[in-house]
């Protein structure tokens, strides 16, 4: 993954403060954009924009049934857990 961007957002309506990361694939060109936690900011002060670097995530599954769909396929909701050991590659 390829680091493009990151924002701190605001807590509110009872969520708390978080991180907003972009994420660049590099092999699929799709963008992602993952929320993390608050101090996730701090560890990616120093990385450049379209830097490589290797991020921890975690998912979970999405019902989509739940959401009007037709409850066929899979969807996950990923998001940042931390930059892994090393940071930038």
């Amino acid at each position: 993954m390829n680091f493009i961007k990151a924002d701190v957002l605001e807590g509110r309506n009872g969520f708390p403060p978080s991180c907003l990361v972009s994420l660049l694939d590099q092999e699929s060109g799709d963008t992602l954009n993952l929320v993390g936690p608050e101090s996730l900011a701090a560890d990616l002060t120093s990385v450049e924009p379209f830097e490589e670097l290797v991020v921890e995530l975690k998912w979970r599954r999405v019902d989509l049934a739940a959401l009007g769909g037709s409850g066929r396929g899979k969807a996950y909701r990923l998001s940042v857990v931390r930059v892994a050991d090393g940071g930038a590659v």
